[in-house]
């Protein structure tokens, strides 16, 4: 159980996304959209977690669901950008 909690990290979820993203994009999926959850207020998101979603999905061909996700990457971006 230990072991499981300790997998309980964006950036750790991340890793694991990228071992099952030939192997299975249904569980990949899954697990990026934990990664997110996992963030807490103000934390910096990474975001190759936002990209892989929206690869995924474009792969997927749920343009949507691809266009969501690509324009939530995009305004991160810009609002990291004017934090600074």
């Amino acid at each position: 159980m230990k072991v499981i909690k300790k997998l309980e990290h964006p950036e750790l979820q991340l890793a694991l996304a990228s071992y099952y993203i030939g192997k299975n994009t249904v569980k990949t999926l899954d697990i990026l959209h934990h990664s997110l959850s996992l963030y807490k207020p103000n934390d910096e998101i990474n975001i190759n977690i936002l990209h892989s979603l929206a690869t995924l999905y474009y792969q997927q061909k749920d343009i949507s669901a691809a266009y969501v996700w690509t324009n939530v990457a995009t305004n991160h971006s810009q609002n990291k950008k004017t934090k600074k």
